[in-house]
């Protein structure tokens, strides 16, 4: 299955506002997270949660400064947001993600291609 989101990833840090012990996500985190759900929704999968799943992530986006350094974006924290929005529309749980490669493009157009694959069950 490979899902493309013609937006901005956001980083999970910052998604939520805390009340006490209490995490709740902000409202662009939520509506962002329903269109990648509705994107889900619509591609077909016979995922069940006996499956072990290896998933590529490309992130595309503006990653360099005008002095051609490195902004301090961190790649990791989009993939959880990714991860955390993908895998309930799915109806598995992201424990039986076993391989996971994340890459980086910088560019001036923002969007993220996420693709999920079946393991071969031994």
């Amino acid at each position: 299955m490979i899902i493309k989101i013609n937006e901005k990833t956001p980083s999970i840090d910052g998604a939520y506002w805390h009340r006490g012990n209490v995490k709740i996500l902000k409202n662009e985190y939520r509506d962002l997270r329903e269109r990648i759900k509705d994107i889900v929704r619509n591609e077909e999968s016979d995922f069940n949660t006996d499956m072990k799943f290896k998933v590529g992530i490309v992130v595309s986006g503006h990653w360099m400064t005008k002095k051609n350094t490195i902004y301090k974006s961190d790649l990791a924290n989009k993939e959880k947001f990714l991860i955390d929005s993908i895998f309930p529309a799915l109806g598995v749980d992201d424990s039986q993600i076993w391989d996971i490669h994340l890459t980086k493009i910088d560019s001036k157009e923002d969007f993220t291609i996420v693709e999920i694959e079946c393991l071969t069950q031994e």
